[in-house]
């Protein structure tokens, strides 16, 4: 009978020992991956971070690009209206030419016109493409916010050709 009671002991023993054993594996692999989504939740929350960085970089950037596109809005219906008392073609300024002979007056809207087709010879200069020269820049680059390339040069500029810093992205634009 004692016999039968070590066995019984030693085979109940060996069990709880084994059992023991694997809970203690279980209990391993567990705080196994307990360390590893604490590692991940970290890294989320970096990650995290830093696209609500980037989140508001983009923010600010497309609230500078509104702003440069109502100063463009603005700037380009001012040259739309036509200045009172002037004519807004050279027929006009020829036909208001002939009416008053003084020299003096001819002289001034002849220095009026020169100093409006200078004008819009500028405004199209600093409007056209600063690569081809060509075609009307309508590409405004990233990070430095210069409207300077048409669509088919920025395909082949990586820095800008007004400030040379390098572009991360480009946006086009269309003016009407």
């Amino acid at each position: 009978m004692q016999m039968h009671s070590k066995v019984f002991l030693a085979t109940v023993e060996e069990q709880v020992s084994h059992l023991l054993r694997d809970r203690e594996m279980e209990l391993e692999k567990v705080t196994q991956r307990n360390l590893e989504l604490e590692q991940r939740i970290k890294q989320i929350g970096l990650e995290t971070h830093i696209w609500q960085n980037k989140a508001k970089s983009f923010e600010a950037m497309v609230a500078m690009l509104r702003a440069n596109l109502q100063q463009a809005l603005i700037s380009q219906s001012r040259e739309q209206i036509p200045v009172e008392g002037h004519g807004n073609n050279d027929a006009d300024d020829a036909a208001s030419e002939h009416i008053d002979g003084s020299d003096e007056a001819q002289q001034m809207r002849a220095s009026i016109i020169m100093g409006r087709k200078t004008m819009s010879a500028l405004v199209e200069m600093k409007r056209s493409c600063r690569s081809c020269r060509a075609m009307e820049a309508s590409v405004l680059l990233v990070p430095c916010m210069h409207l300077c390339l048409c669509s088919n040069c920025q395909k082949d500029v990586e820095k800008c050709p007004i400030c040379n810093s390098d572009r991360s992205a480009c946006v086009e634009v269309y003016l009407s």
